[in-house]
């Protein structure tokens, strides 16, 4: 997972990827939830610009307190 700045208070994350050999073990879950531990800690918003975390955040709204 890759992410810059933006400002002080946000980060776009701009792209979620898993090799190949390792597709289909939560790896790419695991990523997802680690990052938004991390916004939360730094009390951080989260501009999702990667299909992958979109698709997260609509898939738990619990979420969405990160969203920038």
């Amino acid at each position: 997972m890759t992410y810059r700045t933006s400002g002080e208070e946000a980060i776009v994350v701009n792209h979620t990827r898993v090799a190949r050999q390792s597709e289909g073990q939560g790896l790419a879950r695991h990523l997802y939830r680690n990052m938004v531990a991390f916004a939360r800690e730094r009390n951080l918003k989260v501009i999702p610009a990667c299909s992958y975390v979109v698709a997260m955040f609509k898939r738990f709204p619990e979420d969405r307190d990160v969203l920038g």
